[in-house]
């Protein structure tokens, strides 16, 4: 018995996802690569308020201050160039997993770290994640059509904005009582 299957028409991704309305998978995915970008917008922020009790705690000088915020900066210029190889490679899903978890560990070893040499390296760690924030977007926009992929992408930066805001109020309800090691 065979099956003639010649009627059956083959559809580009692109065409799947546009006869399919957007659906939970679409906001769950959503809500993921945003709170994953909230991430990085903590971390960036939190450069701020961090340098500058770190400093004052450990007695370091204004050059040594910068190199907390600048080693950031460093380690996304890195990842950056990083995590797009590594994405193409093995994966969307796998480079925004793996980045997340150098930001979650770099940036909880921060507030643990035990001497100025130990927090630049945490930062760069956290700052080396970061750099693979341009992955949840491409994540999100691969899994919608294309009249909403404008939409969602505008919803995923409210998740930054969101982030910033909460490093901020955070900040300010318990940097004197607990200091920068809390925030970090």
């Amino acid at each position: 018995m065979t099956s003639d299957i010649s009627h059956v028409r083959s559809l580009t991704l692109d065409e799947a996802l546009h006869e399919n309305p957007v659906g939970w998978f679409q906001y769950r995915l959503l809500l993921m690569c945003g709170l994953a970008f909230m991430a990085d917008a903590l971390e960036v922020s939190l450069l701020s308020f961090l340098a500058t009790c770190a400093g004052a705690d450990w007695g370091l000088s204004t050059a040594q201050e910068a190199s907390i915020t600048s080693v950031v900066f460093g380690g996304i210029i890195c990842g950056t160039m990083f995590w797009g190889v590594f994405a193409d490679k093995y994966g969307r899903k796998m480079a925004y997993l793996a980045a997340s978890t150098l930001i979650t560990v770099g940036g909880i070893l921060s507030g643990a770290s035990p001497s100025y040499g130990w927090l630049i390296f945490f930062r760069s760690v956290a700052g080396f994640g970061i750099g693979g924030a341009s992955v949840p977007f491409d994540l999100l926009a691969e899994f919608l059509p294309t009249s909403h992929r404008g939409q969602f992408l505008i919803y995923i930066e409210y998740f930054w904005t969101i982030g910033s805001m909460f490093v901020a109020g955070l900040a300010w309800a318990t940097l004197s009582q607990q200091g920068w090691r809390f925030l970090a």
